[in-house]
């Protein structure tokens, strides 16, 4: 790991290490238990559960709720024998992302455990963010007019933000509704935005480094977006135009850019 990249946290590092927000330092070494892992005591609930990971709301001893993520198992572990696992590797997305300006949540803390520097699990701790949800509520086809209106500026300011990544040269590779947190504003804000939007998990983004592969992975991060979210043709276009007015790695109408996405069907 960079531990330049870490300048604002505290870093442990032997062959296990971790960084943690000085914010919330204490009260998580209060919870940590000797073989690096936490002791939730009870004062938690699950928002996410699969095969491979687990995602709880966890409550700190001040009251305070973050959002913390882990294996269940790590598999190959040996390819991490050398470099960091799943969560050091989102733990740098969202530092370096954080700096090109996209809205991601605060992350508070990332480490991972190792056994004679074999892998054996991580972990990663963001904000909780509490007054947000995430964009599936603009995947009905029943929407108010005032939904409309916010799934409007939902789709236009995110896809906009995904521009500024791939002209970075990174691409998401998980760009979906499920990832991309709006709350509506008391009033809008001087550019007359209405929505605050936060995005989580950055596991999936990559750097790349040739501009086939970056056009490739940006074809398919749209792709996969406008897969899970319902829009006609038209406004498919329109909102396309609002991603080309920021994007400088493409040469393309908003149609023959519609025509790559249709060529790249989400399986």
């Amino acid at each position: 790991m960079a531990s330049e990249e870490f300048d604002d946290f505290i870093i442990k590092y032997r062959s296990s290490w971790s960084c943690v927000n000085p914010e919330i330092a204490g009260e998580l070494e209060a919870l940590r238990l000797a073989k690096g892992e936490f002791n939730c005591d009870g004062n938690y609930s699950v928002l996410w559960h699969t095969r491979h990971k687990f995602v709880l709301l966890l409550e700190l001893p001040s009251g305070k709720q973050v959002v913390y993520k882990a294996p269940l198992k790590v598999k190959g572990v040996w390819k991490y024998l050398l470099r960091p696992g799943a969560y050091g590797m989102e733990a740098l997305n969202f530092i370096r992302l954080s700096r090109l300006g996209l809205p991601l949540v605060k992350l508070l803390g990332a480490g991972e455990i190792r056994n004679f520097f074999i892998l054996k699990s991580g972990f990663l701790i963001t904000e909780f963010a509490s007054r947000f949800a995430d964009g599936r509520v603009f995947m009905s086809d029943d929407l108010s007019s005032e939904q409309l209106q916010y799934k409007d500026e939902f789709i236009c300011r995110n896809l906009k933000y995904l521009a500024v990544m791939h002209n970075n040269g990174y691409i998401h590779k998980g760009f979906t509704p499920f990832n991309l947190l709006w709350s509506a504003k008391d009033k809008p804000d001087e550019n007359g935005n209405i929505l605050d939007l936060k995005w989580i998990d950055v596991a999936s983004c990559r750097k790349v480094f040739f501009r086939r592969s970056l056009r490739m992975g940006a074809v398919r991060d749209l792709a996969l977006f406008f897969h899970y979210m319902p829009v006609d043709e038209e406004g498919i276009i329109r909102y396309l135009e609002h991603y080309l007015s920021a994007a400088k790695n493409f040469s393309l109408s908003s149609r023959e850019l519609l025509t790559l996405i249709r060529k790249n069907p989400v399986r």
